[in-house]
């Protein structure tokens, strides 16, 4: 008895399907779970700028950085040479993967894409370039 395609396609679409939602539901899962957990008041706890061309630089204790759940948030931080406070918290948006996060804003030393280096519930590291050479390191405490 010869079975026609339709036939066979209506057979198997429910396994392709379920096939698909368990692979692809995992990714989003992960990428979810990260936003949740950035959620919330972060202290700028350290923020490395590496150059091979001169001493590494390393500031402490720089500010905060707020995230919101619309993908929002406040930075209310010193300036990185000076060390004087600004005036007032910087907006922000923000976005996410599993494994990185990209921030965009008024701030030029956060306002990047950033590669997670560490994911924990009380602290974040991440890394990043600036074209010139440069690798920044950011460390986030709550």
């Amino acid at each position: 008895m010869f079975v026609g395609k339709s036939h066979v396609m209506k057979k198997l679409f429910p396994y392709i399907f379920s096939l698909l939602a368990i692979t692809l539901i995992p990714a989003c899962s992960a990428e979810k779970k990260f936003a949740n957990r950035l959620r919330g008041q972060w202290q700028i706890a350290r923020y490395d700028v590496n150059d091979a061309r001169i001493a590494a630089q390393a500031f402490t204790n720089l500010g905060t950085i707020t995230f919101h759940k619309n993908h929002t948030g406040e930075v209310d931080m010193k300036n990185i040479f000076t060390q004087n406070r600004k005036a007032g918290a910087s907006r922000i948006e923000w976005s996410n993967t599993e494994n990185s996060v990209t921030i965009r804003g008024e701030e030029p030393e956060l306002a990047k894409a950033w590669i997670v280096v560490t994911n924990k519930k009380k602290t974040q590291l991440w890394k990043s370039t600036d074209g010139f050479n440069r690798i920044q390191e950011i460390e986030l405490k709550r």
